[in-house]
């Protein structure tokens, strides 16, 4: 017989008790709410019909929950990957983290996306984006944070619903783009939606950061419950929209009379095995071969994507690494990467970007 003293139990660290000791607590609170049910039920069945709308409003809820725990699955690949390492987070501060970066990851993506179908559909896009990326109060493109991209996004999806509800600028649109870009911008818009989420998310990276970026396991815990009602919203407001338009990469080009067949690469899911389509373009509209766009599922048109994240970097051999746009150097472009454990970060120059960046400012 072995003696007891030798056994050894494992036991879990604080964090992973609280955890459990919340579990619990909810576990009861829903075994309560379906016994009062089903005590009601035994007493008086005419309540079925009532009984029934809430069993269905419950299972409703534990179904979006199912999806927005498989979100990583289809989100854009920049956001699916912060997202997955989110999910898959057991120490609270990490995951805590992870959570805000995931955030100001979507507040970059709005901006691209918004900016990227203005800059295509208005003809004065060049003096709309200089007032953008240089407000007279507040941070500037020249060092963009969390609350820069939550503004620009807000501004340029904002816009996006103006041009298709402008009479001249719709039509002016069309002339340039062509309808079916424009009717694109109708759909998203509706991202605009998100920024009061994403506003929510900023202060508390602010509050953070604000305590030197040092966080208590069980605060930790803590502000991630309270993040989560965040998650949902966010997740309400994108996800449809998302599932339409894609992030893509063009590859081979084929040319016919009439079109301009792509071979693309849908930039979504966590895994950079990207599925490969091949899709048909109007060939008045070209795109150039291995460049970012937005592209809703079955048009015909695409939307090249504003250059404020990049896929792969020249100073690392890895062609899938994420990088966002974060400030202008003495000696270049700053870009940081949130897909790792630790912030990456890498000085890289962008002639695109810098024209962009230079936009208005001359007339300072």
């Amino acid at each position: 017989m072995v003696p007891w003293e030798s056994l050894k139990l494992p036991i879990p660290n604080v964090a992973t008790q609280e955890q459990i000791l919340r579990i619990d607590r909810d576990l009861n609170l829903l075994q309560a709410a379906l016994g009062k049910m089903s005590a009601t039920l035994d007493q008086d069945w005419t309540l079925v019909p009532d009984i029934m709308e809430k069993i269905d409003r419950l299972k409703a809820v534990l179904d979006i929950e199912r999806q927005i725990a498989d979100w990583w699955s289809e989100l854009p690949y920049p956001l699916a990957t912060i997202y997955r390492r989110y999910q898959f987070s057991t120490e609270p501060k990490d995951r805590f983290e992870t959570l805000v970066h995931f955030f100001e990851m979507a507040s970059v993506y709005l901006a691209a996306v918004g900016t990227s179908y203005v800059k295509v559909l208005r003809p004065d896009w060049r003096d709309v984006l200089a007032q953008w990326l240089h407000p007279s109060v507040g941070a500037g493109i020249e060092r963009a944070d969390f609350g820069f991209w939550i503004n620009l996004a807000a501004v340029s999806l904002k816009d996006t619903r103006r041009i298709v509800n402008d009479k001249n600028l719709r039509e002016r649109a069309e002339e340039i783009a062509g309808p079916e870009l424009v009717e694109v911008s109708r759909t998203i818009g509706g991202l605009g939606e998100a920024m009061e989420v994403l506003h929510v998310a900023k202060s508390y990276r602010n509050s953070w950061k604000g305590h030197g970026g040092h966080i208590k396991a069980s605060d930790a815990m803590r502000l991630d419950d309270e993040l989560q009602q965040s998650i949902r919203k966010l997740y309400e407001i994108t996800a449809p929209i998302f599932r339409q338009l894609q992030l893509v990469r063009t590859g081979m080009l084929e040319t016919t009379d009439t079109e301009n067949i792509y071979e693309i690469e849908k930039l979504s899911g966590s895994d950079p095995t990207f599925q490969r389509q091949k899709v048909e373009l109007e060939r008045t509209r070209p795109r150039k071969s291995h460049t970012l766009a937005f592209w809703m599922n079955g048009a015909r048109t695409m939307c090249g994507a504003m250059p404020f994240f990049r896929l792969g970097a020249p100073q690392r051999p890895e062609e899938t690494s994420f990088y966002v746009f974060n400030r202008v150097e003495n000696d270049g472009l700053r870009w940081i990467s949130y897909q790792e454990t630790r912030e990456q970060e890498i000085v890289a120059a962008d002639d695109e970007l810098q024209t962009i960046i230079a936009l208005g400012k001359s007339a300072k």
